[in-house]
């Protein structure tokens, strides 16, 4: 379109009057907001984010295909990877060898200056899974208390845990929990880091597989809905999140497992969660009723790097679309005003500020 000259504009107005003089310089402004909107248009379009969400045969990575679906109508083109969990992933983004990830809260960022907080999700449970052995055909319990399992345990020789793969959010949690209990890795119990895959295998039996398996996950986790079905696996009641954020102070001292090192928690940051009822079976049901047990809230971090304009794109993507209803209740972006456990990064505070009602 052939640019319009002040003077070719007054001769335009003189000759037409004053309904053209009105009608162009109500126009013009217009045209001028689309051509600038379609060029960040074209020029956010062509951005694209890589990601990571955990394993890909955990419910986290659905999750994140997902918001992955619902980013691309906000044009940034996201691209999933696999990861061995929270542990990796917050290394690989603070690295910038990825651009942003879906990662379990509750767990240390000392050193992690590239990362920022872009969104909060809702709380992912952490499931401990005890093998119940079959008596005689009788009925398993629809679950076991912290008593039950621990008398269950005492009668085995020797106790395996699947304590979650190294770098995992899964396996700092697990393994601070049982430090907690007073159980140390090698003397009280074998911790094995056997991934999702190896636990999900249809040939498995059952009695080669752990004793217990701890895995934190949004519901319903894969993994707790196959060993239940399949191995006569039952979910543990871990009443004890009050007490656990309480004894605080171990907070900052790294956790192993057979003396490999994990990944910090911060028990302060770890949530009471609930698993409702009929959960992983309808009839019998399991659990009966509503199951109580720690957790930790699901976080979107990006690169601090990552431009401004695509990360409020990608927090629009989470809050702003149906993507918010992947949970109940569904995400608003009153999450986001809560403490964050990383620094917001500017894309985020903006988004806010335009939510935010005078």
């Amino acid at each position: 379109m052939p640019a319009i000259t002040i003077e070719r504009y007054r001769r335009l107005a003189g000759r037409h009057g004053a309904k053209l003089l009105i009608a162009t310089s109500i126009a013009l402004p217009l045209i001028v907001a689309a051509s600038l909107q379609l060029t960040d248009h074209w020029r956010i379009r062509s951005i694209q984010l890589t990601m990571t969400a955990g394993s890909a045969e955990g419910l986290r990575h659905s999750v994140a295909e997902s918001l992955a679906k619902f980013a691309e109508r906000r044009h940034v083109d996201v691209h999933l990877q696999a990861s061995a969990g929270s542990g990796e992933a917050l290394q690989l983004v603070n690295s910038g060898e990825l651009d942003m990830a879906l990662v379990q809260g509750g767990l240390a960022h000392d050193g992690l200056l590239n990362v920022q907080q872009a969104a909060v999700l809702y709380v992912e449970p952490l499931h401990l899974l005890v093998k119940v052995p079959r008596d005689d055909g009788a009925a398993l319990p629809d679950r076991l208390s912290l008593t039950a399992a621990s008398q269950l345990l005492q009668t085995l020789p020797e106790v395996s845990i699947n304590v979650g793969t190294d770098g995992s959010g899964t396996a700092a949690l697990a393994t601070d929990l049982l430090n907690f209990f007073g159980l140390a890795a090698g003397d009280d119990y074998e911790a094995l880091h056997l991934p999702y895959a190896e636990l999900l295998r249809p040939d498995a039996k059952t009695g080669d597989l752990p004793d217990l398996v701890f895995t934190v996950s949004s519901l319903p986790s894969p993994v707790a809905k196959h060993l239940i079905d399949h191995h006569g696996f039952r979910p543990v009641e871990l009443a004890v999140s009050d007490a656990f954020r309480l004894d605080w102070h171990g907070d900052g001292l790294s956790s192993a497992a057979n003396g490999r090192p994990q990944q910090e928690v911060l028990r302060k940051s770890v949530v009471e969660a609930t698993i409702p009822a009929f959960t992983y079976q309808v009839s019998p049901p399991v659990p009966r009723e509503p199951l109580r047990t720690l957790g930790a809230r699901l976080q979107l971090v990006v690169h601090r790097q990552t431009p401004p304009a695509v990360v409020e794109r990608v927090v629009d993507a989470v809050y702003g679309t149906n993507f918010a209803n992947v949970s109940e209740p569904m995400l608003t972006i009153d999450l986001l005003r809560t403490a964050p456990e990383f620094e917001l990064p500017a894309g985020a505070t903006e988004h806010l500020k335009k939510k935010t009602p005078l």
